[in-house]
């Protein structure tokens, strides 16, 4: 719903208390494709717009934390991960 929209808007939502997530914003338009090289499968293509993941969910804590699809990401970087196989 927020994809898009104006930033006065936003704005004005996130001033009023709306609940929000954070989310990695694919940058290309609907219908796009987004292809890249895995170690394991090879090519792989996918649906660009799909990669809006959320990082950071809406909540009433005072102290937002990471969602898990962000959370590993950082954990990996931190331990020098840099082959994952996933099944």
């Amino acid at each position: 719903m927020w994809r898009d929209a104006d930033p006065a808007y936003v704005r004005a939502r996130l001033n009023e208390g709306s609940p929000y997530n954070v989310r990695f914003r694919s940058p290309a338009a609907a219908g796009a494709r987004r292809s890249f090289g895995d170690l394991i499968r090879g090519r792989f293509e996918d649906d660009d717009n799909r990669n809006d993941v959320v990082i950071l969910e809406s909540s009433d804590k005072a102290v937002r934390l990471p969602t898990y699809h962000f959370a590993c990401v950082v954990d990996d970087h931190l331990l020098r991960v840099n082959v994952v196989v996933k099944r």
